[in-house]
């Protein structure tokens, strides 16, 4: 079966409310601060300054004051116990509908730190740090793999590596109802040595996909980084 890879460019199409609680390190992505003019439809108005914003990926709003921000945040996104911020509404443009992450259980081989656990992949949170992906220790052909706890037909996984490009590299993606990784057939491939810097990746089979276990796994020895994941139901 042929495979395509494609490398995602990013435009604000649709604006989607998300939960407005952040955590600190967010200020690592902040673009830029305006007084809103208007008290009156003041998502519209940070919208607007979002929409000329090239790396504008979220927009929030507390009183008169808009923040831009470079995070890639998911619909989904459950928010944090320690909201830095305390923003009123908050919305992504990063955006695809019928998103599964949220529905995987998942496991990885031994990661980097404790902190960089295979949730970090699938919590619908990425800033530009490292500390928000799920990283692999170095170790002959790494791996991540999800359960999505019933069988679904997937169209396509666009897939948010490290900002730097690292720990991704001669990647087999197989989607399948075995437990057994290596029976289930191969949904895509990412045959590279490194993304460009800053990528974002879609991976599409020349037609949707059935099954219930996603897998990653490196062909070569090293690591596997995986920042953000979005999980598209056909």
């Amino acid at each position: 079966m042929q495979m395509r890879i494609e490398v995602e460019t990013v435009e604000m199409n649709c604006l989607c409310s998300v939960i407005s609680s952040f955590p600190s390190e967010m200020q690592d992505c902040f673009l830029q601060n305006f007084s809103l003019p208007s008290v009156y439809r003041k998502n519209f108005q940070c919208a607007n300054y979002c929409a000329k914003n090239a790396n504008c990926r979220l927009f929030c709003i507390k009183g008169n004051e808009c923040s831009l921000f470079k995070t890639w945040v998911t619909a989904e996104y459950n928010g944090t116990d320690q909201d830095f911020y305390g923003f009123t509404s908050c919305y992504t443009t990063w955006f695809f509908s019928k998103n599964l992450a949220p529905r995987v259980v998942p496991w990885m081989a031994t990661p980097s730190y404790p902190s960089l656990d295979q949730y970090q992949a699938i919590n619908g949170f990425y800033c530009n740090k490292n500390y928000s992906c799920s990283i692999t220790k170095i170790r002959t052909y790494p791996w991540w793999e999800g359960d999505l706890q019933m069988t679904y037909m997937i169209s396509a996984l666009i897939v948010k590596p490290r900002d730097d490009g690292r720990d991704f590299s001669n990647i087999e993606i197989r989607l399948g109802n075995s437990y057994n990784t290596y029976e289930n057939p191969v949904f895509s491939t990412y045959n590279g040595t490194a993304p460009p810097p800053g990528s974002v990746l879609t991976f599409k089979p020349q037609k949707p996909m059935a099954g219930r276990f996603l897998s990653f796994d490196s062909l070569v020895n090293g690591a596997i980084g995986l920042c953000e994941m979005q999980i598209i139901e056909a």
